[in-house]
């Protein structure tokens, strides 16, 4: 039994680079044991805390941060992080289900996994990207919820 390890790049905010990715999978298997949805950018700079005491800024100050990035600023970190997780479940989500399902000889003690990496930048401990880093990696997670996905978010 020959077990792979495949990386293919693609482009999460694409479902034409998706499915290409998926059609090459496709092409060397029937099923997928393990697929990471990891699709993260930073984001603008939002400042929470004052940059050389980091002492929690006065309210009107952060207000003025939060608002000061660009709709498309904002727009475009969900697109890859968070709309780029869901995508990237969808498209795999077939081959996943294949995996649970075929009993081809396989070890029957291989559990499919899928993992959503919804921007692995919220763990850093970077001020000015916690807001919308955070809430992305939130959304991501909301894929555990569903036992048929069997998604592991991180």
């Amino acid at each position: 039994m020959t077990r792979a390890l495949a990386l293919i790049p693609g482009d999460v905010t694409s479902k034409e680079s998706l499915q290409a990715c998926v059609d090459i999978v496709k092409s060397h298997t029937s099923h997928a044991d393990v697929v990471t949805a990891n699709s993260g950018i930073g984001g603008p700079d939002i400042s929470f805390t004052e940059p050389q005491t980091q002492k929690p800024l006065p309210i009107d100050q952060l207000c003025a941060n939060l608002w000061s990035p660009e709709t498309e600023q904002i727009n475009e970190t969900y697109a890859v992080n968070l709309t780029g997780v869901h995508f990237t479940v969808a498209a795999f989500l077939l081959l996943h289900a294949a995996n649970q399902s075929t009993d081809s000889g396989r070890n029957s003690t291989v559990r499919p996994q899928i993992i959503t990496l919804g921007s692995a930048g919220a763990w850093n401990r970077d001020p000015t990207q916690q807001s919308l880093l955070q809430s992305q990696k939130s959304g991501s997670r909301a894929y555990d919820e569903d036992p048929r996905l069997r998604t592991r978010a991180v």
